[in-house]
This record gives C-alpha cells, structure tokens and sequence, in this order.
C-alpha cells in the first residue's frame, strides 16, 4: 500500500501536474523555459467559455526582452485579440467582447508557457518548483524543461518541445481555468527570428 500511495504522489506532484523527476546525470543542466532568441511561431488556438467555443489562428512571438505577444485571428481574417506579456503581468492591446472573460487567463498563459517571468528556484523532491509571485513553475526531465505552472487560478501544461535553433520551444500548451474556461495553443510551425542590430553611438556634435 505505501508504495502504490508513493507512487501516486509521484505521478501527481505538482498538484495533479504530472512532471517527470529529474534524473542524477541532468542535475547540472540550466532549466530551460522558451527560447532566449527571438522567435515566431505559428497555429492554433483553441478556447472554451461558457456558451462559446472559439477556435482560430495564432500567431505568438517571443520578443528580445524576454516577453511574449500573441495576435488571435477568425478564419475570416478578423482580429480578435492582441496582447502581451509585461515584466510584471500583461498588456492587452485588443480584445473583442466575446474574449474578455479569458483576457486575464490567456495573459498569463502567454507570459508563463513562452515568456521568461522573473522566479526564485528550489529543489522539491526530485523536481524543480520556481516561483514568481503566487505562481509556482515545476521543471523535470531529461532535458530539464518548464512542464507546467500553478497558481492565479490557472494551472498550465506545456509539452511537446522541439528545437529551435539550438534552444527548444513547447509546442503544446494546454490550460484549465475557473467557471469552465479551458484553453490550448498549438504550434504548427516557428522559426528563429533576426536579432536587433545594437544601436550605432551617436557622435558628438
């Protein structure tokens, strides 16, 4: 019985997230979250709230800075949202009225799955639990990669890494939040981006 009862906990550590331990021989690697390069990619989002299913084109771009910004558009070619991650939260910049109830539930989304959120890490058992603010990131496997998040009411999983360069990129992100809003992004496609060419000095007059 207590080993049936240990290897549940196992399964479900995290609380109910289910992030692989870490082995001994991955221990020294640098967790890894999104890519530090700035990137693009390309797919689907799919959201469900009370009354409504929307599913559509996104677009996501991970930026220099470290934040992220995702643009949702209908198969018509109508924007219905556009919003992005900050240092401390998240920026809309537009949303239609249907998406409202999900604006604050896709931002942090957004910002913990393909932004890099400022956390403070710990070893909890043979996992790696990062937090940032009231929200706990958990790393595991071999390579150590961000394989889910809780707190604010959101608990993410993110899956599905592929390279990107010589960095990798989740390319399945799932969530489930409060009053039925369930919501996944799915990339179908990204690519690396150019980074900025630094600023010229300017001479003095």
């Amino acid at each position: 019985m207590r080993t049936i009862i240990a290897a549940c906990v196992l399964l479900c550590a995290g609380c109910g997230l289910r992030i692989p331990e870490i082995p001994q021989a991955a221990r020294t690697q640098v967790p890894r979250a999104a890519p530090t390069a700035p990137w693009f990619g390309e797919g689907r989002m799919e959201l469900v709230v009370p009354g409504k299913r929307i599913s559509c084109t996104a677009y996501v771009r991970g930026l220099p800075d470290g934040t992220a910004r995702i643009a949702l558009l209908s198969d018509e070619g109508l924007q219905l949202m556009d919003l992005q991650s900050t240092a401390d939260g998240f920026q809309v910049n537009q949303a239609i009225d249907d998406l409202k109830k999900a604006v604050p539930h896709l931002g942090r989304m957004v910002r913990q799955a393909f932004a890099h959120p400022a956390e403070k890490r710990h070893w909890d058992d043979d996992r790696i639990a990062a937090v940032s603010g009231d929200v706990t990131r958990w790393y595991g496997g071999d390579p150590v990669l961000l394989r889910g998040v809780e707190g604010d009411g959101l608990d993410l999983a993110i899956e599905d890494y592929r390279l990107l360069g010589d960095e990798l990129l989740a390319h399945e992100v799932r969530a489930t939040a409060p009053f039925g809003i369930t919501m996944r992004i799915h990339l179908t496609s990204a690519r690396l981006l150019p980074v900025p060419a630094p600023a010229a000095p300017v001479a003095a007059p």
